[in-house]
């Protein structure tokens, strides 16, 4: 679907807003918020894009952002990284977003029917990450039971490690 100029995008885990600097290269006019829970990548993205963008800082899980708020929310490469799962985090963005969600996955999800929920081992800052493969016929139910249209595309793209999985939540 086409958005047009006034565009409200919510890139929720954002990091340092890497999306935003696609959607301006490619000349995609939208109201463009970064949210994530990390300071240091959210000061990184200020002093790259300073006034251009919105920062919030705050989780997937629960976005301090009203009903909504925002045309498209965009959780790209994350959902795989958290520990309980993407429930939570793709009702929340279906909480915030007036048109649609845009799940964006780096591990393509299996046909099998369950989920491998894999944890790191801590790094040298003592964090530990997921690398979650979830199941596709598990994320479909779910995601039938949310009573939204759904789209799906396979992107690889060149000098990635793992080939995209792009899933559209419709309201």
């Amino acid at each position: 679907a086409q958005h047009g100029a006034g565009t409200k995008v919510l890139d929720a885990a954002c990091g340092s807003c890497v999306n935003y600097e696609v959607l301006r290269n490619h000349k995609v006019p939208c109201v463009y918020t970064g949210l994530d829970r990390t300071d240091k990548l959210l000061e990184e993205a200020k002093r790259r894009y300073g006034d251009e963008i919105t920062l919030v800082k705050g989780f997937v899980q629960e976005m301090p952002v009203p009903d909504e708020s925002q045309d498209v929310v965009i959780l790209r490469h994350i959902v795989e990284h958290l520990e309980e799962g993407y429930e939570l985090a793709i009702k929340e963005a279906l909480r915030v977003a007036k048109k649609e969600v845009i799940l964006v996955f780096f591990l393509t999800p299996r046909q099998e029917m369950t989920d491998i929920i894999e944890q790191s081992q801590p790094d040298e800052n003592g964090c530990t990450y997921f690398w979650n493969t979830y199941s596709w016929p598990k994320f479909a139910q779910f995601v039938a039971s949310l009573g939204v249209q759904i789209q799906v595309k396979h992107i690889q793209t060149p000098g990635a490690a793992h080939a995209d999985t792009i899933v559209r939540l419709i309201k």
